[in-house]
Order: C-alpha cells, then structure tokens, then sequence
C-alpha cells in the first residue's frame, strides 16, 4: 500500500509528462507508452502480471512460441477441489484427523459424517489427503468476482441453448410442413401438442404487457420500479377490467384473494364476540377463533338445511323423494331469448312480442281421452266450479265422455233444481256453444251478446222459472269460494 507521499509524486509525475515536460514512461520492451492512456488500460491486470506494471503487451495478442497454452498462470491457479493426493493411507497417522484419517485438515474442520468410532481409534476406512493449494494473491485478485471461474461451465449453457435451437428448428419446420395438411386427431394431433407444450415452455410469452405500459397518462396508477409493483388499477373506469378475467387491476386486488378473506372473517367474528362479552381474541388464542367461527358456520348451515326440509315437507318440492325440485333458468334469473335492443336511457325500443309465460307445472297435458286441460271450463252452479271444457266434468281423474256428458251434467243440474228437461231443449243448447265459444274469442258483437241474454230468459220463461224464483235462489245459494260461508259465531271470544 502506497502512502499519501508516493501518490502525490507520483501524480505529479503523470502531470509532467502529460505537459511534455518529461519524456514518456518506457515499457519492458523499449517502447514508449503514451502518458495520456488511462491508468486501467496501461496497467497490466492482476491475472497477467501480479506486480502491476506498467506496459501495453497484454493488449496484444501474442501466442506462445510452441503454440501450447501455459500451465500455470495466476489466472489458470485455483484451489483443487475434490482432487486428493495420491492413495489413502493404511494405518493412522499421527497428527491426522480423528474422524476420517486424513492429514490436510483437522478434525474440527473435517467435512465428512462424525462416526460412531473414529479412524483414530478402529484405524478402519481412512481417507486419502485433499491437495492444498497455497495461493498468493494481490488486493485485485482477492475481489475479483470472476477469479477461479471455468470457462468450460459457460460452454455447458451454450451447447444446452444450441440444443434448444435445434428443437425449435425442427418445430418450425413441421408446422410449416403440416400447414397445407388437414388437421388429423390420434397420434398426430398428440404430437403437435407436445411439440407446442415444449415450444411454450422454452419460449417468453410476448402477449404479456408490463405493468406501467397498460396505461400512459402521468396522472394514473403510481409504479414502483424496485418491487415492481402497481398497488392502484391503471384503468379504473374502463369496462374491459369486468370483461376479461386475465386484465390487471392493481396489486391490492390480491389483497382479497387465498387465505385473506378468511382472516377478515376472523377479525370480524372476533370484533362480534367481544361485544357479547364471548372473550375471543384473535391475536392471543387464534386456534379457538378458527374452531368457533368453523363451528358457527356448520350451525347455521343445518339450521338452513332444517328450514328447507320443513318448508319442503309443508309445501312441497321434491320433500319426498330427498331432493329439492330445480326449477327451469327462465323462472329463476328471469332471462329470455327475446331480442330487445335499449336506447341510451335504459328504455327499450323494441319490447317485441311477447310469448306466452311458462309456468312450474306441465302444459297442455290432456289425461283419459279428454281433449281439452283440467280448469278449461268454469261453470256457475253451485257457486263455481272448475271442469274439463270437452264433456263439462269437475273429477279431475275422470274418463271422457264427449258431447254426451255435457247433456248428462246440464240434465243432471236441471234435476238437482227441480226444474224438468225436454228433449227439444237439447237443440237449442247446441246452437248456443258456438256461440259462446265465439264470445269467448272475442267475435261476437254487443248485439249479438243482448239476443242470447233475451233467448235465455225465454227458455227460462218457458220451462217455468220466473224472476222472483231466480232472484230467491241467488240469496239462498251456498257460496263455496266465500271463505266466511262457514264461520258461526258463538258469542264468546
């Protein structure tokens, strides 16, 4: 180390011959060496000349005379690793290491598994001596980074990257062979995915955007280059974020996702308890929050199960066979294939039109012959009641019988108030139902609706029945849909 005093002299020197007034440094071999070279160029470096010199032969490239590289040379010495001198010994040595036996270290420093019984006393598998290089390196040489680096290791990664290259090679060129061939499955198509699955491995996907490109402007999402980070949503009001899932939205998003939600549910289950006075803190007994929060939860998932199962067996939906009825995605979410397009205010443009409704129960479902669905038909007497439109019947699980039952249950009704039919009655009836099946469609007239109240009144004339017995029979008639027909009041509450 060079004190305060040499340095000065020495760039006092530098400055000298740099003005000219000194004649320039000469070299080992004569030559003389520019004095306005830098120091680290004119300087030879630790692993050419340990002294330091000052020459410019190591910029040349000069080969040995028998073109044989050297043997030894500061940069080629290293401390052998692994290599050891010579074969083991038999016996113990004294001064040896107790452990293994060998000469070149102690028994502190031995590397090899402590045995039970060392080779100091059985005398038994000792090993040979490590060769001990003693290196005599400068200040340089001591932190160089690259001092005892093989050269041969780096050819390992390049013939390893040749080998990739090769492959791609090959990938290339099946893909433009196969490109005009029709698309086969079996053992082609297994081919073709592992060869992408091998080209996606060794290849960086170029898709991939960084983060403080997405988006440009100064004033959004702050990056920070040391952790790599983005904690704020560069787009925070672009639409594009919902709709693709891979989109970034800020480091903060991970905040919600693996074991965090479960430990905000903790934290809140534990505010909660020590409102109640529960004593649950979750920073000194975690283990007990976890176990009630768990225990809470399956609590109320059979309470939730029980609730089902009653209002199941109450009303229905799959309580008998153990299995809730799954109602169609139209009744659920409401949704429908109908096209409406909406203006810019939410209002629609074109309802378009509206199909029918679907309900939870079979369609259009016509038992025993009959041509027409239960509740097809709606009759008066007896206060209403619901029936088959094709044969006027109120059973539901009852047989057709056409025409004829609806004769039979008009006769039967007729009986039921004392009044009697005629055969020529039935003619009448029948070139009634058209009409009423039209005014049902809604085609016949106001006109039209007056005569049949006339006619009716007629036949009812004719048969006997007046006014007065009409209007009595109303009043005294059981009404079945009036749901205070059978309250009676006993005076005491």
């Amino acid at each position: 180390m060079s004190s305060r005093e040499e340095r000065r002299k020495q760039r006092d020197l530098d400055e000298a011959r740099k003005a000219g007034n000194l004649p320039p440094e000469k070299d080992a071999d004569g030559s003389e060496i520019n004095p306005h070279i830098p120091q680290f160029i004119s300087k030879a470096p630790w692993y050419v000349d340990p002294a330091g010199q000052t020459t410019l032969k190591h910029q040349r490239l000069d080969k040995p005379a028998n073109d044989t590289p050297t043997t030894s040379s500061p940069a080629t010495d290293w401390y052998a690793r692994g290599q050891r001198a010579g074969p083991a010994a038999t016996k113990y040595r004294r001064g040896a290491c107790a452990n293994c036996g060998a000469l070149s270290h102690k028994t502190q420093d031995c590397m090899e598994r402590p045995r039970k019984l060392g080779a100091k006393w059985s005398g038994k598998d000792i090993q040979a001596d490590e060769v001990v290089k003693e290196l005599d390196m400068g200040w340089d040489a001591k932190r160089d980074r690259w001092n005892g680096y093989d050269p041969e290791e780096h050819r390992r990664v390049v013939e390893e990257y040749e080998k990739l290259e090769e492959v791609r090679q090959k990938i290339k060129e099946q893909e433009a062979a196969s490109a005009n061939e029709p698309r086969t499955t079996g053992e082609g198509a297994q081919e073709t995915e592992e060869l992408n699955a091998a080209k996606s491995k060794n290849l960086r996907i170029r898709e991939d955007k960084a983060k403080y490109l997405i988006n440009l402007d100064l004033d959004s999402a702050h990056y920070d280059p040391k952790t790599r980070s983005m904690r704020e949503n560069p787009n925070p009001s672009s639409e594009s974020q919902t709709a693709s899932a891979s989109a970034f939205v800020g480091e903060n998003f991970t905040r919600m996702t693996g074991d965090a939600q479960t430990f905000q549910d903790l934290q809140v289950f534990a505010w909660q308890a020590e409102e109640r006075d529960a004593g649950i803190h979750l920073q000194a007994n975690p283990t007990e929050g976890a176990l009630k929060v768990a225990r809470e939860k399956k609590e109320k998932q059979e309470n939730d199960e029980e609730m089902q199962r009653v209002l199941r067996e109450r009303y229905g939906g799959g309580a008998g066979t153990g299995q809730q009825q799954k109602l169609p995605e139209e009744l659920l979410l409401a949704q429908s294939e109908t096209y409406v397009e909406y203006s810019r205010h939410g209002i629609p443009l074109n309802k378009g039109h509206k199909g029918p409704s679907k309900s939870r129960y079979e369609e259009d479902v016509c038992p025993n012959n009959h041509t027409s669905v239960f509740g097809s038909w709606w009759s008066k007497i007896d206060g209403g009641r619901w029936g088959y439109a094709c044969c006027h019947q109120f059973t539901r699980n009852s047989y057709c019988t056409g025409r004829e039952g609806i004769v039979a249950t008009e006769e039967a009704a007729a009986h039921a108030r004392g009044i009697s039919t005629h055969a020529e009655d039935e003619e009448p009836m029948r070139k009634a139902k058209p009409a009423v099946e039209d005014e049902e469609k809604g085609k016949v007239g106001k006109d039209v609706k007056e005569g049949r109240e006339a006619e009716k009144k007629r036949k009812e004339i004719g048969m006997g029945i007046t006014e007065e017995d009409l209007d009595e029979y109303r009043r005294k008639r059981r009404m079945f849909e009036d749901p205070m027909a059978d309250y009676r009041d006993d005076g005491g509450l």
